[in-house]
């Protein structure tokens, strides 16, 4: 039952949330004046390790971006990158686990998805 209250309650949520935070997940929930919103903040942590580590403010059009994983916080990241100005062209995902993972995800941001071939074990 605590299972199903949950998708109730965030199905009725998602007509609240800002259209950026439909993409991501873990929504924080803020509840003011009997009124709620979601906004997503991974992607904005994922952003400013990234702005404070990266040489440049403003990547080059020659500057790739490598994300691996192709889970929750591979898509915040590669939102928070689009939000940088990395080109699409220029954001790869891999993703050694799950090859339908990395091309689900990376069709939907419009990225390359480049996972590796699972190889034998023998």
């Amino acid at each position: 039952m605590g299972e199903h209250t949950q998708m109730h309650t965030a199905n009725r949520m998602k007509t609240h949330l800002q259209p950026t935070d439909m993409l991501l997940p873990r929504c924080v929930f803020c509840c003011l004046c009997s009124t709620l919103a979601g906004y997503n903040t991974d992607w904005l942590g994922i952003r400013d390790v990234l702005r404070a580590r990266l040489s440049c403010s403003i990547p080059r059009v020659q500057d790739v971006a490598l994300v691996l994983g192709a889970g929750g916080t591979a898509r915040a990241a590669i939102y928070a990158l689009g939000r940088m100005g990395f080109h699409q062209n220029n954001i790869v995902i891999f993703n050694p686990r799950t090859k339908e993972n990395a091309h689900k995800l990376a069709k939907e941001f419009g990225v390359k998805g480049q996972p590796a071939d699972r190889g034998s074990d023998a």
